[in-house]
Order: C-alpha cells, then sequence, then structure tokens
C-alpha cells in the first residue's frame, strides 16, 4: 500500500505517543503536566484522530526480572486503522536491551517475547488463553550436550546445527544459551496479560501497521519479520541495530 507524507507524519507522531504510560491515562488531553508532558497541540492532534485500543507498559528496571516493554494499540478514527506502537528507550531496563542485547546479541529478545504475547493477547477473545512465548535455561547437561556436538563439527555440519536450533528455539543471550517455549497464557502470567482482549466493542485486528522510534524501531522491524502477513505498513525511526540472522 503506498505511504503519503501524512502517513509519515502520523506514524511518527505515535511513536513519540508510546512514550506515554496508558496505564494512567487514556485521555492526552490531561497529559501536560509531568515527566511525559506533551504540549497541548499535540495531545488534541493525536485525541482527534486516534484512540487507544490495547496498552502494556512493563515496569521493567534493574532490580527485577521484567523486560522493560511498553507497546500500544491505536486505531484511527476516520479510517479504522490499526497502528502498534512501540516505545523506545524509557529506563534501566531499556538501556540494559540496547547496550548488552542488541549489542552482544543482536536483538533484544526479552523484550521482543513480550511484544509478541502483547499481540497474541490482543488477537484473542476475552477470558479465553493463548500460547505465550516464554524465555527458559536449559537443564546444564542439554547445554554440555549441545556444545560438545558443536564443538566436534565441521563448518558446514555447525552452519546446519545452528540453522535447526534456531528453528528449535535456542539462542544465546550474552554468552549463555537459552530456548524459548510456549505455554498458556494464564501459566504464564497473573496479570490481566493472562487472558485475550478481543470482544464486541475490541474486535481483532486483521492487518496493522507498525511504527516506533530507536528501541522502539528495533522491536517494529522484528514485529514486521514475526508477522510479515499482518504488517500493512512500518515506520522505523532511528532503529537501532537489526540483524537479520540471529547469533
Amino acid at each position: 500500500m503506498t505511504m503519503t507524507t501524512k502517513n509519515i507524519f502520523d506514524y511518527s507522531y505515535l511513536a513519540e505517543a508510546s512514550y506515554i504510560d496508558f496505564k494512567l491515562t487514556n485521555d492526552f488531553i490531561d497529559l501536560t503536566e509531568g515527566n511525559d508532558k506533551k504540549s497541548e497541540g499535540f495531545a488534541k492532534l493525536v485525541t482527534d484522530n486516534y484512540k487507544v485500543v490495547a496498552h502494556w507498559k512493563d515496569e521493567g528496571n534493574i532490580f527485577n526480572f521484567k523486560s522493560g516493554f511498553s507497546g500500544t494499540l491505536f486505531q484511527n478514527k476516520h479510517t479504522n486503522e490499526y497502528v502498534i506502537a512501540m516505545r523506545g528507550t524509557g529506563g534501566g531496563k531499556d538501556i540494559a536491551a540496547d547496550a548488552f542485547d542488541i549489542v552482544n546479541d543482536g536483538l533484544a529478545h526479552e523484550q521482543i517475547v513480550d511484544m509478541y504475547n502483547f499481540w497474541q493477547q490482543i488477537k484473542t477473545q476475552r477470558e479465553e488463553t493463548y500460547k505465550a512465548a516464554k524465555i527458559v535455561s536449559p537443564s546444564e547437561a542439554i547445554v554440555r550436550e549441545l556444545l560438545e556436538k558443536y564443538e566436534n563439527s565441521t563448518d558446514p555440519e555447525k552452519e546446519k546445527l545452528e540453522s535447526e536450533w534456531i528453528g528449535k528455539g535456542y539462542f544465546v543471550d550474552s554468552g549463555t544459551i537459552k530456548k524459548i517455549i510456549f505455554v498458556d497464557s494464564d501459566e504464564l502470567y497473573s496479570d490481566e496479560r493472562a487472558h485475550g482482549l478481543v470482544d464486541t466493542t475490541h474486535p481483532a485486528p486483521t492487518s496493522v501497521t507498525v511504527t516506533g522510534h530507536s528501541l522502539g524501531g528495533h522491536l517494529s522491524a522484528a514485529f514486521s519479520r514475526l508477522f510479515p502477513d499482518e504488517v500493512e505498513r512500518e515506520t522505523l525511526l532511528s532503529l537501532l541495530l537489526w540483524l537479520t540472522v540471529m547469533r
């Protein structure tokens, strides 16, 4: 679909709006004070054209195990288009994702997993569970077996093993082998993420535009790779490093 100048303008200011904590308010007009204050003009620009359909802001910091992911699903009041905006760097956990996960490993794994689960929740009926991704650490015996097999392989065999292991959910996180598995959402979460959001007032989107700034651009690129058939457009603003090969 053709991208117009107005589209780019809209998606850019929604990327900026994604830094707001909508758990506190859904009204941009109220957001003219405090740390995330916006001008009244900006507030009116967004509220005149978009409404918030879904929002999650992870209260991640360096003292807990939360990822720090934050995303917002907007809907255009005039065209009904859905836009999902990923927040960029906004705190200590985000800085860690920038400096360690992306620089060392090429991907912000923890935030990408939470982003994946947020999208699954958006598409699932209310009160129903969905299959949520979860990062686990394999047993020491399994890790040792994988490493021994790798070290005793030729270069062509190593390439084949890497592809095979990635397909099974294994990845390297700061020098440690980890794995992505899938569990029922109510097993992973005890908060509102345990069940879906779809009801008569919030139908499941069939397609979406994705936008994000900085770390949010990195997450948006990952979203487009994970859900290529559901992404209508993408706008990436000053995105952080994106590697096409997980390593």
